[in-house]
């Protein structure tokens, strides 16, 4: 890691710093489909798609971690883990280490 990088990420608020490792892990692992250069994840998407990844894990573990003082921005609160919870689908494995056995 860059000084650079470093001193960028020691910055960051601690929600931001889980975001950014967490988009980090998620675009190595993404790394896989886009090396096989088979147009499934071209070059010209990988900056768009770390945005996005990165941008919605931070908003996640936001929404997620601050309670709203305002009762309306707590509704909103609620209401967004709530739709994202049921949006999970039901043939989805709970989430575990790589390296753990089923």
């Amino acid at each position: 890691m860059s000084n650079e990088s470093e001193n960028n990420f020691n910055n960051l608020t601690t929600t931001q710093q889980l975001a950014q490792l967490c988009a980090i892990h998620v675009r190595n692992e993404l790394e896989n489909i886009h090396a096989e250069d088979d147009g499934r994840l071209p070059d010209s998407s990988m900056k768009e798609v770390n945005t996005l990844v990165r941008d919605a894990i931070y908003e996640v573990l936001r929404m997620a971690t601050e309670v709203r003082e305002d009762p309306e921005k707590e509704e909103y609160r609620q209401v967004f883990l709530n739709f994202l919870q049921m949006s999970i689908p039901h043939y989805w494995e709970a989430p575990k280490m790589p390296t753990e056995k089923d």
